[in-house]
């Protein structure tokens, strides 16, 4: 009996252990899926869309909470005129702060929330229940009076002058009217992908609103559009630190690497860049309904350093221009940045260890001799970015007997901003010393990294495995080695 009660244990902490599990699982995927709309409604608040920002910020809300998500959601709803909902909304990001020790944030969203003054009760006394109407803003005006232009325009038949207005009015004030007649709009130009997002805030925007006419009209043209969607992925196999993709003229943020996402049909212009190395740029065409097109990011190529200029004479005048801002300013000259090398040559020292095992023919005997000693070596070879070869000169200087080496090596590198990691393979002729002259072939691989204190001078580590096979005159021998070493290098 105590053992039926031992196994029902188990089993229900082993279904207990897989659902919480499961729900960690799922808790991250809504995470990441919260980050992703947090993102698009940054950019969007950003360009002062503040009514599209909130739908988004709501739908982040909705797969998880967090102070800071609470905080950003309550500023947008201030920014477009809902001071109710931002005063509970930054009670709320306050209440979630002090709860999870932020207590910097949480006194923000205090103050914000006693700045918002709340709605004052009507002075009338025939009416108790009814507040008076709050007057239009004038971004609402505004937004009405494009919104009415939009319309006509469109219904003269000029349908991207229409687009024209009703983007601007939704900019101003982004009710679902306005967002729902954009997402039309587009339609009929054939941008499926612009149509769809618009469509789907208008859904959003509806729901929030009460207005489920617009919502269902909404969510049944998402529907017909869905199928005749065109969607764009890039692939980014080789992220460079620092690195920045674009679609167009949207950044491409790195939740939505490898993800297919809605595109308008025609010519898209797919850019990276990355500080200290080349922008990539490449052009994608986009045209059948329900395509996916997948473009991949090439590793970026290292910038090639800019030409050395000769000093002006002293008698020269120089005259002033004015500063010019057309790009980032690098903070290493060109003598501190690595660079792109040719050639090079190094030294390393370091410590070994060879475990090698005779054969004697004369008296069929078997010796096996394991030694540590320090180890020395000298190279130089040429770099063709991403590949190195070279040749090597190596003394293993052990206890009872020595092994040079001298063979050739080739590598693959990467660089990362000053450090250069690399894997490598090496072989050649090797001569064991002490031992009756025994000599034969070594092979093996080695990996390491170098850090880049100039562009001339580099320190870095080496790990070096390898197998011997050797042959004297009467001996014979099977052995492997290992050396791990630290290197001074020369880059020209």
């Amino acid at each position: 009996m105590i053992r039926g009660r031992c196994v029902v244990a188990l089993v229900l902490c082993a279904g207990a252990a897989l659902s919480f599990a499961s729900d960690v699982a799922a808790q991250s995927k809504d995470e990441a899926a919260a980050r992703a709309r947090f993102d698009e409604a940054r950019q969007l608040r950003e360009s002062g869309q503040h009514a599209l920002a909130c739908p988004k910020l709501e739908e982040a809300r909705r797969l998880f909470t967090s102070a800071g998500l609470l905080f950003n959601l309550a500023d947008c709803y201030e920014k477009v005129g809902r001071s109710s909902e931002a005063r509970a909304t930054f009670d709320e990001a306050a209440r979630v702060a002090t709860e999870s020790g932020r207590s910097d944030l949480a006194s923000d969203a205090a103050r914000r929330r006693d700045s918002i003054k709340p709605s004052e009760p009507p002075r009338s006394q025939a009416q108790p229940s009814a507040p008076p109407a709050e007057a239009p803003s004038g971004d609402e005006l505004a937004a009405r009076a494009l919104f009415e232009q939009g319309r006509a325009l469109r219904d003269a038949g000029r349908t991207e002058d229409a687009c024209q207005k009703f983007e601007a009015s939704s900019k101003r004030f982004a009710s679902a009217g306005v967002v729902f007649n954009l997402g039309d709009c587009y339609a009929r130009l054939g941008r499926t992908a612009s149509a769809w997002t618009a469509l789907r805030d208008a859904a959003s925007i509806a729901r929030q609103a009460k207005r489920l006419d617009i919502a269902s009209e909404a969510s049944a043209r998402l529907s017909d559009l869905d199928p005749k969607l065109m969607r764009l992925a890039i692939h980014v196999p080789h992220a460079t630190l620092g690195l920045i993709v674009r679609r167009d003229t949207i950044n491409v943020m790195r939740v939505a690497w490898d993800a297919a996402i809605p595109v308008d049909p025609g010519l898209h212009e797919i850019h990276a860049e990355a500080s200290g190395y080349e922008p990539w740029t490449t052009s994608v065409s986009v045209s059948a309904p329900g395509e996916t097109v997948s473009v991949e990011v090439p590793a970026l190529r290292p910038s090639p350093a800019p030409p050395a200029t000769a000093p002006l004479a002293e008698s020269t005048p120089t005259p002033s221009l004015p500063a010019t801002h057309e790009g980032p300013a690098t903070r290493e000259t060109p003598s501190e940045a690595p660079g792109v090398e040719r050639g090079w040559l190094d030294a390393d020292l370091g410590g070994a260890y060879a475990d090698v095992t005779l054969f004697n023919a004369s008296t069929l005997s078997v010796q096996r001799t394991g030694r540590v000693g320090p180890t020395f070596s000298v190279g130089a070879g040429i770099r063709l970015d991403p590949l190195t070869l070279g040749v090597r000169v190596r003394d293993l200087d052990l206890s009872t007997y020595n092994v040079w080496e001298i063979g050739g090596e080739g590598a693959l590198h990467t660089r990362f901003d000053r450090v250069d990691a690399h894997i490598g393979f090496r072989g050649g002729y090797a001569l064991l010393t002490g031992v009756s002259g025994v000599k034969g072939l070594n092979v093996g691989a080695f990996f390491g990294f170098d850090y880049y204190a100039s562009r001339l001078l580099s320190l870095g580590l080496d790990f070096c495995p390898e197998v011997l096979w050797l042959q004297g005159a009467s001996q014979a021998s099977l052995g492997f080695g290992f050396e791990g070493v630290g290197r001074l290098g020369l880059h020209f």
